[in-house]
């Protein structure tokens, strides 16, 4: 029987015999900087059917503001036939070919991508020759066009029954960078994760041994905020929620899946607000984190709760929680942090979630957590990060995942909606660059000119406070 290692090595070798040697030019992939989507516009079923056309003007402006690339997103399954030879339209062609040599022309680089597809997600083995042979018109279209200018990206978001195996996408990455590499040997490509490109799913992406590959990522988190009023959302959230940096909030890392129960930051403290009977906070880690030594709370009222770390579920749990590997009810005193000791015979094991259960059978009064940290030999970790703090925190988890696996970064989407109040979403906006650019991210902001836009398309001007945040 064969070791794991030996296993992988023969997938790394079956994946790199898929794809011609493309170092005899080009060794690097592309930079492409700071960057914009034209965006609700050749990904809508026709261009225009969300409101918005694109002008050949716009690449100048954009230009002139200061970007240096354009992300143009494009629904190519809308103009492609559904049968082989799965032709895409000689007009549709003709009108992604006018406006790249627009953005050539206006000395931007840019990223043709396969965005919105109206099947590919949730029938990927039916879909497949489909998608391939989009990808070989799409390939043969554009070889002409300067390779330290132009990058193709394979998929927007995979997600849904693509995403549901990673080897699927995995396999179909393989196949789509073969049919690319025929006429466009040193292009580079750019590909990221399932799960809509999500940070926390970079671990489930193969790639073969092909150096101009660009790993794409998507941001938009707190998705309460950055998504307040989008009338696409189900259920719609709700509006006037601010964002300011130096509120404390749940530490990026940690996803809240809190049950009956309102968590707001602020700069003093968490408030948490049970507004039912046994409601709890519930704090899930990305990965598996080790048992600490104690646990410490600071709140500012006294609140009876019951406190829980309960391990990873594997593939023989069923759908509920497994039991906690500790668990007692505590009584926090106001104003004073107490630490709660954990059994010595626990520190070397590991957990995922922590429950902070209210054990009362009605509503509380809101209370705040000013501290929640676990501590271990010399050392305490918090569970509470300033929103800036946050940001720059999941973000570094792309760039450590593209150090160790010596792959170029790309933050393709970033953006807040435009049903925030501005302010907000400038300080969210420049957070987020900043972040960034601290990391060597290539960036492209969502979007130009629609809903999270930084230009009015009516009057043709930038929305400075935006445009500042991007390009101060």
């Amino acid at each position: 029987m064969k070791t794991p290692s030996v296993v992988l090595a023969s997938l790394a070798l079956l994946l790199a015999a898929f794809v011609p040697d493309v170092t005899a030019q080009v060794v690097s992939p592309i930079k492409l900087g700071r960057g914009v989507n034209f965006g609700n516009m050749l990904e809508a079923p026709h261009e225009g059917a969300w409101g918005l056309k694109a002008d050949v003007g716009w690449f100048k402006k954009v230009k002139e503001a200061g970007f240096d690339h354009v992300r143009l997103p494009i629904s190519w399954g809308y103009h492609t036939e559904k049968s082989p030879p799965f032709k895409i339209e000689e007009r549709f062609f003709s009108r992604v070919e006018t406006l790249a040599n627009a953005c050539l022309r206006a000395d931007l680089k840019l990223l043709i991508n396969c965005h919105h597809d109206p099947s590919l997600n949730e029938e990927p083995l039916a879909d497949r020759d489909r998608f391939l042979a989009m990808w070989h018109q799409i390939s043969d279209r554009f070889a002409d066009l300067p390779n330290e200018s132009v990058a193709f990206e394979l998929l927007n978001e995979p997600h849904g029954k693509l995403g549901q195996t990673p080897a699927t996408w995995d396999a179909m990455v393989v196949d789509a960078i073969r049919v690319v590499r025929r006429t466009n040997p040193h292009r580079t490509i750019v590909i990221g994760p399932v799960d809509y490109n999500a940070i926390g799913s970079l671990h489930k992406l193969t790639l073969p041994n092909d150096p101009l590959i660009v790993v794409t990522v998507h941001y938009y988190l707190p998705f309460d905020f950055t998504h307040q009023g989008a009338s696409w959302v189900s259920p719609m959230k709700p509006t006037g929620v601010a964002w300011v940096p130096e509120s404390l909030m749940i530490a990026g890392g940690w996803k809240n899946e809190s049950w009956n129960t309102k968590i707001e930051g602020s700069e003093s403290g968490l408030s948490v607000d049970y507004e039912a009977g046994w409601a709890g906070v519930k704090l899930r880690a990305s990965s598996d984190v080790n048992v600490p030594q104690a646990f410490v709370i600071h709140t500012d009222r006294s609140i009876k709760l019951r406190l829980a770390l309960v391990p990873a579920k594997r593939s023989s749990d069923d759908g509920d929680d497994p039991e906690p590997i500790f668990a007692k009810v505590i009584k926090t005193e106001a104003g004073k942090p107490i630490r709660v000791a954990l059994p010595q015979s626990l520190p070397g094991q590991s957990f995922t979630t922590i429950y902070l259960q209210s054990q009362s059978d009605q509503p509380t009064a809101p209370f705040r957590i000013a501290a929640l940290e676990l501590v271990y030999d010399g050392r305490s970790q918090s569970l509470l990060s300033t929103a800036a703090e946050a940001i720059h925190h999941d973000l570094s988890r792309a760039a450590n995942w593209g150090k160790q696996y010596k792959r170029r970064i790309y933050l393709g989407e970033f953006g807040a909606y435009q049903a925030g109040d501005l302010r907000s979403r400038v300080r969210w906006t420049a957070s987020v660059r900043e972040a960034a650019e601290s990391l060597d991210l290539d960036w492209c902001y969502w979007e130009l000119a629609a809903g999270f836009g930084i230009f009015d398309p009516q009057t043709e001007t930038f929305h400075k406070p935006l445009v500042e945040a991007l390009i101060p």
